[in-house]
C-alpha cells in the first residue's frame, strides 16, 4: 500500500501488514514501528503537516500527532484521535484545511472473493464489486455513507474543496457541504475501463489546465480536463505501458509518472506526450511516492522494496540505499 513521506521528507511510513513501519530515508533502515491496528493496514497519509492518518482492514480510523514521534526515531507516536468502526476500510482522505472530518472508502465484493479483494492488486477485484464513501465526524465518531453510486474499484481524493472520485465506469468532480453529507456532482466523464489507479494534477482545482488522470488495466492512461475552456469532456490518452497502470503520481508544470508491471518508471510531460524511461528498478512498481519537495520519488516494488530516484537526474544515485526485507507489502 502507499507510503507516506514525513512533512521534512526524513522518514518514510509504510503500511506492513498490521502495523505501519517507519524508515529513514537516508539510510534505509527502520527505525520505529506504530502498532495497534486490528487488522492490515490499507492506507497512510499525512494531513496539514500535524498528523499522520491511517486505517485497517479491521475498521480501524486513526490520527496520529507526528510531533509526538520525535521524527519517528523510536520514540511512542501519541494517538490524536481513534476510532473503530463497522466496515474494512480501504483509504483514507483528509476532507481538506476547512474541516477535520476524513473520508474513508470501503470495498465490497461478491462472496467467495474477500480473500483476493483484501489481498491482491486492483485488478482481482471481480465486476460486481461496490465501492462506499462515508464520512467520518472526527469528534465523535459517527460515520455517515455519502449518497454516490460507486460501482468497482473506486479511487478518492479531496483538494481545494472538491472530491474527485475514479470507480468502473466514471471519472467525477464533486463537492460536499461543510456542514452536512449533501453531495453534488459537478463534472462527471464516462470512462472506457475501470479505474486502476488515480491522481490530481498540481494546478489549481478551477484551472483551466487541471486535470485527473485516470490508469486502467490496460496500460492507458485517461487526462481528463474537467474544467476544459470548450469542452468538460476534453481528454487525452497516454499509452505506453503493455499492463495494468499500477500508480500514477502528478509533479509540477504538467508532468506525471506513471509505473507497473514492466519495472519501467515513466516520466511524462502530459501536454505533448513527451516520455523518459527509467528502466530495471527491480519487480512490478507498484507505487510511487513523490516527496512534498517534488525532490525525489519512492518507488515500491512487488519484492517488497523501496527504491529512490533523483527527480533532477531521473536516476538511482549510486550511494542511495534502498529500503528492503518489508513483510506484508506492496499488493494493495
Amino acid at each position: 500500500h502507499q507510503p507516506a513521506f514525513t512533512p521534512n521528507n526524513k522518514r518514510l511510513f509504510v503500511p506492513c501488514e498490521a502495523a505501519i513501519k517507519v524508515y529513514s530515508v537516508k539510510t534505509g533502515l527502520w527505525v520505529n514501528t506504530i502498532n495497534g491496528f486490528h487488522g492490515g493496514v490499507t492506507s497512510v497519509r499525512v494531513h496539514q503537516d500535524k498528523l499522520l492518518l491511517a486505517c485497517s482492514l479491521g475498521g480501524d480510523v486513526v490520527a496520529f500527532d507526528l510531533a509526538s514521534g520525535g521524527g519517528g526515531d523510536g520514540k511512542k507516536f501519541e494517538v490524536v484521535w481513534r476510532h473503530q468502526v463497522k466496515p474494512a476500510l480501504h483509504q483514507v482522505v483528509p476532507l481538506g484545511d476547512k474541516s477535520q472530518d476524513v473520508l474513508v472508502v470501503s470495498r465490497l465484493v461478491a462472496e467467495g472473493e474477500e480473500s483476493a479483494a483484501d489481498t491482491a492488486f486492483c485488478r482481482a477485484y471481480p465486476k460486481e464489486a461496490h465501492s462506499y464513501l462515508y464520512r467520518l465526524d472526527v469528534e465523535s465518531g459517527e460515520l455517515s455513507k455519502l449518497d454516490i453510486n460507486l460501482p468497482g474499484r473506486a479511487i478518492v481524493e479531496c483538494r481545494g474543496g472538491y472530491v474527485f472520485v475514479a470507480d468502473r465506469q466514471c471519472a467525477t468532480v464533486c463537492t460536499l457541504a461543510m456542514d452536512s453529507n449533501a453531495i453534488t456532482i459537478l463534472h462527471q466523464f464516462k470512462i472506457k475501463r475501470a479505474a486502476m489507479c488515480m491522481q490530481v494534477s498540481l494546478e489549481a482545482v478551477d484551472s483551466t489546465d487541471a486535470f485527473m488522470a485516470i490508469g486502467d488495466g490496460t496500460g492507458r492512461i485517461t487526462i481528463w480536463y474537467y474544467k476544459h475552456a470548450t469542452s468538460p469532456h476534453h481528454h487525452l490518452l497516454l499509452h505506453w505501458h503493455s499492463d495494468a497502470v499500477r500508480s500514477i503520481a502528478c509533479l509540477p508544470s504538467g508532468y506525471l509518472l506513471s509505473a507497473g508491471k514492466e519495472s519501467v518508471l515513466v516520466l511524462w510531460r502530459v501536454a505533448d506526450q513527451f516520455k523518459r524511461f527509467l528502466p530495471k528498478i527491480g519487480d512490478t512498481l507498484e507505487h510511487v511516492t513523490v516527496t512534498n519537495d517534488w525532490s525525489r520519488f519512492a518507488v515500491s516494488t512487488r519484492a517488497n522494496k523501496i527504491v529512490f530516484v533523483e527527480a533532477a537526474s531521473f536516476r538511482v544515485p549510486d550511494q542511495q540505499p534502498n529500503i528492503v526485507g518489508m513483510s506484508g507489502f506492496g499488493v494493495g
